[in-house]
């Protein structure tokens, strides 16, 4: 207790002041920025699929052009990604890294701003309010999903900025308003636009602002005045919502009759669809005891809930101080008088668990979470308030938010996918790789595959095939309606890497930066090694000159026959896919091609159809 005494006093000493607070508002989203710059160029099947085909396609206007490239995912808002790819073509990548750092880690300003409104009726002193509100603020976006979504593509970071301050706005102007006026009427549009803004450059924000407004029902006001608060906060998200994502869902009925193409085709019939609702249900509840344990799911499994390994501990402390707070609430009812709680926190807390019941049935994924993940921590606070007082209380917080600070620095940063840094966020190997008659569609087999289609001509016709698309009879006639209308047809399909040879030739490469390899004393020691242990190489003599290593490791036969049989693998795929369409490849046509994200070697095989 008394280390845990002195940490406090250590944190409260650094975080006291209301000028550290505006200091802090500064750093973090230089180091945020800075983050991204270290990681690396951004890349991830996201990056891959559709992050930089739907901002290409978007910018030069190919909609009518392609089809599905990026499975449905093509279809998506294309407004984030369409500011990132004219970045990227425009900017250095290391400054458009920072960028996509510093922005998303603008949202701890009104984050801050409204744990300082849910802290405002607790008895603390000057010292310890200002603290604990950089602390929680801190423990928000010092978390495994932050962290390891900082400087990606993927929008979700970015528009939290747009949830919280609307959340803000909320609290600030509407919770504790019990007369009807002008400017309540004003602040739930502003608070609302915010939210829709959100929501309409990722519909998965949908799930908070369906968590601000309905949490309005929850606040202390007669039950008509909550219902009014959220009509008009709906009516806010509504044409937020219309300014960033409307004018796509109209595009979207203009061409398929679908404002959501292409999922929810069952309410909106498209031939190039079968009937169906959300395509992506992987990481949906599958039982009662799965939807009960979820939260401990993110600490010890959370890998199956989005393919990478965030564990994080906020969730599972959250549900465990919730039934303290819910089993104390019920004790309260057997005598003595509750601790009341602030409309701030009430509403905190609302929008915090709604967001994550909401988020829980409507999408599963792990990152799209982030959204109530920011105000977690603040909940939390507010149930070891009420249950154990607010000292103690604070320091309990303190130790929580500090073990998740290390767990994310640990696993977020560890998880992130990026590549060295190269003077081109993408390129092909040599310029022309990828060029052929301007007349040709391009059969794109398999994902994620379409960021190689800025390296293929203006005119030529992109189609997705192979791929996550909700594929039909329709759809099938329209790709061979593709291919007949240009003289030329091609197919591109990637070529499985040999990691193994990737991985070598770092080693290598570092071996030879510091010259190791060029000395006798340590080859001799490699060979020995590679010899009497089971490290999964071949030492390779390269026999005395005067500049160059001395030695290296190689792949083992063993892993290049295994490497080279995917590719054969890979290819016969290939084939049976456009079996489908009445075609196959020509193989004395087919070549290899390359390109780079990053400095990241990519290699495809182009063939011409028969």
């Amino acid at each position: 207790m008394i280390l845990i005494d002195r940490l406090y006093t250590f944190i409260i000493s650094i975080f006291s002041t209301k000028r550290s607070a505006l200091l802090m508002m500064a750093v973090v989203p230089l180091f945020f920025g800075l983050l991204s710059v270290f990681y690396g160029q951004p890349s991830g099947w996201d990056f891959f699929n559709y992050h930089v085909y739907n901002g290409y396609a978007f910018v030069h206007g190919r909609l009518d052009l392609d089809l599905a490239p990026a499975g449905f995912q093509s279809y998506f808002n294309p407004l984030l990604d369409s500011a990132y790819y004219l970045m990227s073509v425009n900017l250095p990548p290391k400054l458009v890294g920072f960028i996509m750092g510093f922005v998303p880690a603008l949202v701890f300003i009104p984050l801050w701003l409204s744990i300082r409104l849910v802290l405002s009726n607790c008895k603390l002193t000057s010292f310890d309010f200002f603290a604990l509100t950089t602390v929680l603020a801190l423990c928000g976006l010092f978390s495994a999903s932050f962290i390891g979504r900082n400087g990606s593509v993927d929008g979700d970071a970015i528009t939290t900025i747009f949830q919280i301050s609307s959340l803000y706005v909320v609290l600030r102007y509407v919770v504790n308003v019990r007369i009807w006026s002008l400017s309540l009427l004003a602040a739930l549009l502003i608070a609302g636009f915010f939210s829709g803004l959100g929501s309409g450059l990722k519909l998965t924000g949908v799930t908070a602002s369906l968590a601000l407004c309905l949490g309005l029902l929850f606040i202390k006001n007669p039950l008509i005045f909550r219902f009014r608060l959220a009509f008009v906060f709906g009516l806010g998200v509504l044409f937020g919502l219309s300014a960033t994502g409307g004018w796509w869902f109209i595009q979207m009925y203009q061409h398929f009759g679908n404002p959501l193409f292409p999922q929810f085709s069952s309410f909106f019939p498209n031939a190039l669809t079968p009937p169906l609702t959300v395509i992506d249900k992987r990481f949906l509840p599958s039982g009662f005891l799965d939807l009960i344990f979820r939260p401990f799911y993110f600490l010890f499994n959370p890998g199956n809930f989005d393919g990478i390994y965030w564990p994080q501990i906020i969730w599972p402390i959250l549900y465990l101080t919730g039934v303290f707070f819910l089993v104390k609430k019920f004790l309260f009812l057997k005598g003595d008088a509750a601790p009341l709680l602030s409309g701030y926190s009430v509403f905190v807390i609302s929008y915090t668990l709604l967001g994550f019941v909401f988020w829980l049935f409507l999408f599963g994924i792990y990152r799209y979470q982030l959204y109530f993940y920011l105000t977690a921590p603040m909940v939390i606070f507010v149930f070891l308030k009420y249950v154990f007082g607010e000292a103690k209380g604070a320091k309990a917080m303190l130790i929580i938010c500090l073990v998740s600070f290390v767990m994310a620095l640990v696993f977020g940063v560890a998880s992130y996918k990026a590549e060295p840094w190269s003077d081109r966020f993408i390129q092909p190997s040599p310029a022309d790789a990828f060029t052929v008659p301007n007349d040709s569609t391009v059969l794109l087999d398999g994902q994620p595959l379409a960021w190689i289609a800025p390296f293929f001509p203006p005119t030529a016709a992109l189609v997705g095939i192979g791929g996550t698309f909700p594929f039909s009879a329709g759809y099938l006639a329209r790709v061979k309606t593709l291919i007949e209308r240009n003289e030329h047809t091609f197919v591109v399909f990637e070529l499985p890497q040999n990691y193994r040879e990737i991985s070598l030739a770092r080693i290598n490469q570092s071996l030879t930066a510091i010259g190791l390899n060029r000395q006798v004393g340590f080859c001799d020691v490699l060979e020995w090694t590679v010899s009497h242990t089971r490290i999964h190489a071949a030492y390779q003599n390269l026999g005395a000159t005067d500049e160059g290593p001395l030695c290296k490791l190689t792949v083992l036969p063993a892993d290049r026959q295994k490497h080279l049989t995917d590719v054969i693998a890979t290819n016969q795929r290939a084939r049976s896919n456009l079996l489908a369409y009445g075609y196959d490849l020509d193989q004395a046509s087919c070549s290899v091609r390359n390109a780079y994200v990053g400095q990241r070697l990519f290699s495809f095989e182009l063939c011409e159809l028969r």
